[in-house]
């Protein structure tokens, strides 16, 4: 009796546990959907989207059935953890010693939980049965090209969908007026450069997004999975170039030579990119002064938000040499701003009064100010770490990461600053969601030589 009331115990157990993983599969796409479509209508809530995207792989995960059928992602060779350790512990005590060291730990320590959520996150992807990693997929592509094609009705219509939400939700607009255009006490339309966080969140997902979509014609070798290809290709074009946002215009330009430069050379690419960014990291100083000294500042053929931000840029390389080795510490840049904004002068003609500017426009210059030529050095590493991990990848997965890095090394010099929590959560999103592509593309192909090897024998023979 006893055995018998322990086996029917079991054999509810499993078939609760059965339901709770196909319900669990089933709410992938979806879900996928919605965290893809929403980082790019409300990019500004990245950094809420990570955790609730971090939280909801781990429930979903934890109910749905799992297969191990690729190794976990290795930490590298034996030098990235002392690496890491040693940055960890640089970061620790520029925060310490920062103007403001309260603040600076906790930004920092909020940092560090996005990376760790990233980390994590890439980790349990590429674990994921090939069912669930499909459907993750699907709901990604999906929801980047609806997103996409929203950004272009946005772009064509002067935002008059978000224009008629936020009228009839006041709320939504929250407090800075002068992101909208009024008339009657009524929002007649946004602003044109409200939508350049959205822009640029699609610029860092649109890599990995594609490599999906291109891995899905791979499999499927019908219209409908390159329409995917095409579509999304065309509509991020288009949101891209019809916006206000130069850096995304440039980051997409950018990333495209180094994307088909990789199809013609994989060592080319590489040592392209190499240099590029040791360039953006250890030259970034003189280079700024360059600018300013040739008076590009006051140059007619860069659009304005270019030429202020020459200003910006020279303004703090002249203040780096005053603490070169290891920087004036976390967060300083807008800390020290405060400070110069009441008595900053305008000198004439230039757009952009002598201050900091509330953050540095330039991440690799902010990094210099912040941490010195040790922090420098660390970040220049990094790159190099990220750069060597990509070289590892598989041919067909190549190009896409290291176009995607190129986007980034892009946006970096041109666009908002280090301590902005929305954009490091998007990135570090973009990061997961490679690293999905990656896993489902290997997998794909996998299964696809796995199935025609019996065929070939067969004929062989």
């Amino acid at each position: 009796m006893l055995g018998k009331s322990l086996s029917d115990a079991t054999e509810y157990v499993e078939q609760r546990t059965a339901a709770a993983a196909v319900t669990a599969r089933d709410a992938l796409l979806p879900v996928a959907f919605t965290f893809a479509l929403m980082s790019l209508v409300a990019p500004k809530f990245s950094h809420t989207l990570l955790p609730a995207a971090f939280a909801c792989l781990v429930l979903l995960h934890g109910r749905s059935a799992r297969q191990t059928t690729t190794q976990p992602m290795s930490s590298g060779s034996g030098f990235t953890p002392i690496y890491f350790v040693a940055a960890t512990l640089y970061l620790f005590a520029r925060a310490v010693t920062a103007p403001q060291p309260a603040s600076a730990l906790a930004l920092l320590a909020v940092f560090g939980a996005f990376l760790a959520m990233a980390w994590q996150m890439s980790r349990t992807l590429t674990g994921l049965h090939p069912i669930d990693q499909r459907k993750l997929t699907q709901g990604l592509l999906a929801g980047t090209l609806v997103g996409a094609v929203y950004l272009v009705a946005e772009l064509l219509t002067s935002q008059s969908i978000v224009t008629s939400v936020l009228n009839h939700v006041p709320l939504l607009a929250g407090g800075r007026k002068g992101h909208f255009i009024f008339a009657d006490d009524r929002i007649q339309s946004v602003r044109t450069y409200v939508l350049n966080r959205n822009i640029g969140v699609l610029n860092l997902l649109f890599w990995p997004v594609l490599l999906i979509a291109a891995n899905e014609a791979e499999r499927l070798k019908d219209l409908k999975s390159k329409l995917y290809v095409y579509g999304l290709f065309f509509a991020t074009f288009y949101a891209t170039f019809l916006s206000v946002h130069k850096t995304s215009k440039v980051a997409l330009l950018l990333a495209c030579a180094v994307f088909v430069l990789s199809k013609l050379s994989k060592r080319a690419a590489l040592s392209a990119m190499t240099v590029i960014w040791m360039l953006a990291t250890l030259a970034v100083v003189p280079a700024s002064r360059i600018a300013y000294d040739n008076g590009l500042q006051n140059s007619t053929a860069l659009a304005g938000s270019a030429r202020a931000r020459i200003v910006i840029w020279n303004f703090e390389a002249q203040q780096i040499p005053e603490a070169w080795l290891f920087g004036r510490g976390i967060q300083s840049v807008i800390y020290y701003d405060q400070l110069q904004a009441p008595t900053a002068t305008v000198v004439p003609g230039e757009l952009s009064a002598q201050r900091n500017g509330h953050h540095s426009h330039n991440i690799y210059l902010q990094i210099w100010y912040e941490f010195g030529a040790v922090g420098a050095l660390l970040f220049s590493i990094a790159g190099l770490l990220i750069l060597r991990r990509i070289a590892s990848m598989p041919a067909r997965s190549f190009p896409f990461a290291i176009a995607a890095f190129a986007s980034v090394t892009a946006i970096m010099a041109f666009s908002w600053g280090l301590w902005q929590h929305w954009y490091f959560a998007a990135v570090c999103m973009s990061a997961a969601a490679l690293a999905l592509a990656k896993s489902a593309g290997e997998r794909t192909s996998g299964m696809r030589g796995a199935s025609e090897t019996p065929s070939r024998t067969i004929s062989q023979a």
